[in-house]
């Protein structure tokens, strides 16, 4: 991934935000694997999340956005249309997960907004889902399931 932040402008620069995201983190193994797909999965959700709010073309697609994100996504492992739904789902339950990218990640579109909002929850305790999301226990969510826990210590 370049340094520059990528623009989420075009359903085209979307699919290509997702595709980098899944062949940068799916290439990790072992341990990391279920990190790196519980990552890519949150990083995909917050890319269509995103796109979502501020795409200009975003009206073009309306409720077809994920069947036609499917279509273009079919190079990528577990990214049909239920699977994204979930993805996005994934994103809006734990935002806290966001603390835990890799510095690499944190430059990405929106992300910088993730992060601030955050250290804003933290302090208020408004969002439930952040508690118990920190470096000692890490939330996976692989093939569409939030049943997965690997703790770090």
């Amino acid at each position: 991934m370049s340094d520059s932040v990528p623009s989420l402008d075009t359903l085209a620069e979307l699919v290509q935000q997702i595709q980098q995201t899944h062949e940068e983190l799916s290439a990790q193994v072992g341990k990391a694997v279920n990190i790196s797909l519980t990552l890519r999965n949150w990083l995909i959700g917050h890319h269509i999340s995103q796109y979502e709010l501020r795409g200009s073309d975003r009206a073009q697609y309306g409720e077809k956005l994920f069947t036609e994100l499917a279509n273009r996504l079919k190079s990528v492992s577990n990214c049909n249309r239920r699977q994204l739904y979930r993805y996005v789902r994934f994103f809006r339950l734990y935002p806290a997960i966001v603390g835990t990218l890799p510095p690499k990640f944190k430059n990405l579109p929106g992300i910088a907004e993730t992060l601030k909002n955050h250290g804003e929850w933290q302090k208020t305790g408004d969002r439930p889902c952040t508690v118990g999301l920190g470096i000692a226990c890490f939330v996976c969510f692989v093939d569409g399931r939030f049943d997965r826990r690997i703790d770090w210590d």
